[in-house]
């Protein structure tokens, strides 16, 4: 009979974890995906920080936006 060891039990979570975000992260849109990722970073963020690191985003080139106000659009640029 094999020993599981603590590092491999813990290694497996985390692989199980990976998978099991992997699933719906691929049904996110580029916008969704951006914000997850800026939160998965920092793990917990205001909404009004969670904002400023996306425009942040924005400023740098890495995401476009047209329009103003609500009707605001963001998107990736081409």
């Amino acid at each position: 009979m094999n020993e599981v060891t603590m590092r491999e039990l813990e290694g497996t979570i985390n692989e199980m974890n990976k998978l099991k975000r992997a699933y719906p992260f691929d049904k996110l849109n580029e916008h969704q995906k951006v914000i997850y990722n800026i939160l998965e970073k920092n793990r917990k963020m205001q909404s009004g920080l969670l904002f400023n690191e996306y425009r942040r985003l924005v400023n740098l080139g890495l995401i476009k936006s047209k329009g103003k106000g609500r009707w605001k659009i963001y998107e990736l640029p081409t």
